[in-house]
Parts: structure tokens; C-alpha cells; sequence
């Protein structure tokens, strides 16, 4: 009868160990699948508390809370495990303008203190798929650009972030713009606006000191070529977007991040940097 026993035990012990290291197995199999998703479809995907693009990894993003498929808290980090950016979640009912169902993501990114507020464009994209189509980081390392882009593209509405102000400021012709935002985004450098305005590189500079910088990119969007600007205050603080839809086309729509107002800007040809730029100062927003 001990001997009976003695093997049910190492029977049960046996099957134990089976059933462990099956799973082992099945987790790591799902592991290298996801891996071989972001080589095959050229997408981030998440596995093991890393996102994988091109089959190697891209980041450390740690999901701390999830519900619904909807990531509620995260922490993103660099392939040397610093943290980048933090994840909080919020409804539609705290976002002004929102509808109530609606989910959104609050990132605030580390070093610059820069806030987006997310929610994908499309039921195609996500916020893991946007880290790598944003270009959030470069070789395992926190990418300027990347953030400054996406801080552009996913800025919260007016009233959204505290501390907010308006700032009446003359537009050249006797009238007056109002321009809304966030305090700190108007940190406009003090010089004589009289100066004539230059870019130079990436660089607007006004009375010798420089202004702004802007970054501009060139995609194939909806059938066609799109050429965008993206304008931002030296403190880094995104100001304004611009697009000109065609391949030879200078008619530029610009769109004011502060106020959500868009206007038309028709360049000279060769001299889209230095219009668009001057554009922004004289109506006081750069």
C-alpha cells in the first residue's frame, strides 16, 4: 500500500511538471511569434514586456493596469530601462468636447514634460503600433523628433490642461488673434519683431536669435503626395502644422495648434521654409 502511494505521488509530481513545462513552452512559442509579426508586418508588437519592431526590440513598455483591452497605466522605457514617457488613462467626461465613451491616454514624456493625449485614428492603429510609427526612439534611445511629432499630432483640446491662458497679440493688420493654450507653449523669445526673419537649416531666426525650428517630412498619403511642416517654439512647445497636398503643390493650410483656426498659405516656389515661417511670425504666434 506505501509503495501504491509512493507512486501516485511521483505520478502526480511527473504530471505536474509536464503540465509546467508545457506551459513554458507554449508562452515562449507565443513569444517568437509575436517577434516574427514584427518582422513579417512591420508593425511595434508588444511581447514580454518589450515592444518588437523588425524582429528586434524597440523598447520597454511595461503595462501596469489593463481593462478592456484599454491600457489604463504604462510605463515606457529605454532599452537601458529609463523612463521615457507615463501612461494614464482618461474618459471622454474629462476631456472638454469629448463624448463620454471615448478612452483616451494621457502620456506626459519624462525629460521635457511635454503632454499628448491619445486615442487611435484609426481601428487599425494603437498606442504600441504608434510608438514605432512615431518613431518614439532610435537605436533604444528617446528620439526629440519623434516626440515632438506626436506631441504635435495628439495635443490635447483648449481647457484640457491646467494652467491655460489667452493671449490677445496683433496680427499686422489692426486686428486682434486670440491664441489659447498652454502658458508655458508661449514662452516667445524676446526680440525686435521688426527684424527681418531667416531660417537657416531648421532654424528660424529673427534679430539674431533664433525663433523656432520646424521639421518637415514628405509622404504618400490618400493617393497623393503631402508635404508636412511641423513649427515649434525653441522650449520645444508645438505651434502649428502645415500641409500642402500634391507633389508641386505650395498651397499650404496651416493649422494653429493653440486656437484649432486654419489658414492658407501660398509659397513661392523654393521658398516654402522661409514663408511659412514668416507667416507665423507676423501673425504673432511664433
Amino acid at each position: 500500500m506505501r509503495i501504491f502511494s509512493v507512486i501516485i505521488i511521483l505520478f502526480l509530481a511527473f504530471f505536474q511538471f509536464q503540465s509546467s513545462f508545457g506551459q513554458v513552452d507554449k508562452e515562449l512559442k507565443k513569444h517568437q511569434e509575436a517577434i516574427a509579426k514584427s518582422l513579417e508586418k512591420k508593425i511595434g508588437v508588444l511581447s514580454n514586456d518589450t515592444i518588437f519592431y523588425l524582429g528586434k526590440p524597440y523598447c520597454i513598455f511595461i503595462v501596469e493596469s489593463k481593462m478592456l483591452g484599454n491600457i489604463l497605466r504604462a510605463t515606457g522605457k529605454d532599452l537601458n530601462g529609463k523612463d521615457v514617457f507615463w501612461v494614464s488613462s482618461k474618459s471622454g467626461s474629462e476631456v472638454p468636447g469629448a463624448q463620454d465613451n471615448t478612452f483616451f491616454n494621457d502620456i506626459t514624456f519624462v525629460e521635457s514634460n511635454a503632454r499628448a493625449l491619445y486615442t487611435p485614428k484609426t481601428i487599425t492603429t494603437s498606442l504600441v503600433k504608434d510608438i514605432v510609427n512615431f518613431n518614439l526612439f532610435t537605436d533604444g534611445k528617446p528620439n526629440p523628433l519623434g516626440e515632438q511629432r506626436f506631441v504635435a499630432e495628439y495635443r490635447g483640446p483648449l481647457g484640457y490642461y491646467p494652467g491655460t491662458t489667452t493671449v490677445i497679440i496683433n496680427n499686422g493688420s489692426n486686428s486682434s488673434v486670440t491664441v489659447s493654450g498652454n502658458a508655458s507653449s508661449m514662452d516667445q523669445v524676446r526680440r525686435n519683431r521688426n527684424a527681418q526673419v531667416f531660417v537657416f537649416g531648421n532654424q528660424i531666426k529673427q534679430d539674431n536669435v533664433m525663433v523656432g525650428t520646424f521639421q518637415k517630412a514628405q509622404a504618400a498619403r490618400n493617393g497623393t503626395i503631402e508635404m508636412e511642416y511641423v513649427f515649434f517654439l525653441p522650449n520645444g512647445a508645438a505651434l502649428a502644422k502645415a500641409i500642402a497636398s500634391g507633389a508641386t503643390s505650395h498651397d499650404y493650410s496651416i493649422q494653429i495648434l493653440q486656437t484649432g483656426a486654419v489658414h492658407s498659405v501660398n509659397s513661392a516656389l523654393g521658398h516654402d521654409d522661409e514663408d511659412l515661417a514668416k507667416f507665423l511670425v507676423q501673425m504673432g504666434i511664433m
